[in-house]
């Protein structure tokens, strides 16, 4: 995507990233929000006792992005979005979307917060939101860092969810970086269900109504969907937002979105004792893990 924010005059007027803006928005028994620029093909949804996390794989460089990836200028349909870690008292899914890199890869935001995070793993916190304030603060001064030495010509505009639990309990917030230098990180009230996008929201509409065109409705939390209910819901709507039909109907924001879809889900992190482990033979269970793994792996 082509992008004009200058810091301290050291960039031309015109800098490729790959990445570019979507919808985004999310349906709840919250208060619903809904904000502008958002990036690439995710669906988050939480079913009140387990998360599904889908995205897209395509990463293109333009605006209007290629209709397929072109290979010989780094594109690709198979990048992975979506990554997961386990520390002493959680375990967290995030999702990176935005402009997540140079077009050089000199800097890589997703690269720069897998290491963020790896850093954090023995570390103990107080709840959630101290632990996402503390990785994204460190990737914030990455890219300052970055900036500094020239590797970085300005700051990128990324928003990074993260999902998971926290000693049991469940948590959604997202951190949102501007390209001014700023960033924010803010809570999304789960309140037993919800089902967040980025992508189309026409897609999203037309997945609470039974659309023929769409082979899946989405299942509220009335209907008390389970896990598989979660992985089929944001397989069908990256599917739908992926398809010919999405040109159709929103080909604004579905020019480009495709490739491997990749889904994640996260259950409560159960860790016996070391007396439940000997005596009992107790495993660990929950956690992160991939209902479709993508192909970098």
């Amino acid at each position: 995507m082509y992008f004009t924010q200058t810091v301290e005059n050291r960039v031309d007027s015109e800098q490729k990233f790959f990445g570019r803006l979507l919808p985004s928005g999310s349906i709840s028994l919250a208060p619903k929000w809904l904000l502008r620029a958002r990036m690439t093909a995710t669906a988050i949804m939480f079913t009140g006792s387990a998360f599904a996390v889908a995205a897209d794989g395509n990463q293109l460089i333009g605006n209007p992005p290629n209709l397929i990836p072109d290979l010989s200028i780094g594109e690709t349909d198979r990048a992975q979005k979506i990554f997961g870690v386990e520390g002493r008292d959680f375990a967290v899914a995030y999702i990176l979307r935005g402009k997540v890199a140079t077009e050089r890869r000199t800097f890589d935001a997703s690269v720069e917060m897998q290491l963020e995070m790896a850093s954090l793993v023995a570390r103990r916190f107080h709840g959630p939101r101290e632990l996402v304030a503390t990785a994204v603060k460190g990737l914030y001064w990455r890219m300052w860092l970055a900036l500094e030495s020239g590797q970085l010509p300005c700051f990128l505009g990324l928003e990074i969810p993260f999902v998971g639990y926290f000693r049991g309990e469940p948590f959604c917030l997202t951190a949102q970086f501007y390209p001014s230098g700023r960033y924010e990180v803010r809570g999304q009230d789960l309140d037993g269900w919800l089902f967040a996008f980025s992508g189309s929201p026409i897609i999203a509409e037309l997945m609470q109504v039974r659309d023929e065109r769409i082979a899946y409705k989405l299942k509220g939390p009335d209907d008390c969907p389970s896990l598989q209910d979660a992985i089929d819901a944001t397989r069908a709507y990256i599917a739908a937002c992926s398809a010919g039909f999405g040109l159709e109907v929103d080909p604004e924001n579905c020019r480009g979105l495709g490739g491997h879809i990749h889904i994640a889900t996260l259950t409560p992190l159960r860790r016996p004792s070391w007396l439940g482990r000997v005596m009992r033979g107790e495993s660990p269970s929950g956690g992160f893990s991939w209902a479709i793994p993508p192909k970098t792996l």
